[in-house]
């Protein structure tokens, strides 16, 4: 990600985006959609439902625009819009994995880099998807918000429709959870 996703620059583009320009709407996608598409694997396995679910988000974003307000944090907005759009859809099809799985490719690889890249990173995926699961759902969303998305506490909070407390009280039984893991994988 560029930049904080509730900074300046990201709430000009939506409000530009509000206003009918196109080139807003076009670096909003290309700033949010590999994010999106990361945290879609949070709900399923599934790439084809993530890549229609964040299209059908766009597309409803882009048709609905004059209904739309202005907003606090570009990302909170969009993650929690793409995961209601996941569950609907995974609710129709009735099946819901929560499986994590490997990072979405975008961006045009050679065999090579992307062998060397996976290679590397493989193992310390293995390790977090490990971490991760031992979280329930809320947690989850908690613990991705605060350290992938960088979110205060008090964003997290609107994001989620808690208070203060109750998401500083899930962050903080999740650290101490992981790092009771942790320790007794580390000990066997």
């Amino acid at each position: 990600m560029l930049f904080h996703m509730s900074s300046k620059p990201c709430i000009s583009l939506w409000n530009q985006f509000l206003k009918g320009d196109n080139d807003a709407f076009a670096e909003i996608y290309k700033l949010t959609v590999k994010d999106l598409f990361q945290y879609g694997t949070q709900f399923t396995d599934d790439r084809d439902t993530i890549k229609d679910c964040i299209h059908d988000l766009f597309v409803k974003l882009y048709t609905n625009r004059d209904n739309l307000k202005p907003i606090d944090n570009l990302m909170a907005y969009l993650s929690i819009a793409l995961r209601n759009s996941i569950l609907n859809t995974l609710k129709i099809k009735r099946s819901v994995p929560y499986d994590e799985i490997e990072d979405e490719r975008f961006d045009d690889e050679t065999p090579e880099t992307s062998f060397l890249f996976h290679e590397k990173t493989n193992e310390d995926k293995m390790l977090c998807n490990s971490l991760m699961s031992r979280l329930n759902d809320r947690q989850r969303q908690v613990v991705y918000y605060r350290f992938v998305q960088g979110m205060s506490i008090t964003e997290i909070g609107k994001a989620l429709n808690i208070n203060y407390q109750s998401v500083s009280n899930i962050l903080q039984r999740s650290i101490n959870h992981l790092k009771d893991f942790s320790k007794k994988v580390s000990i066997k």
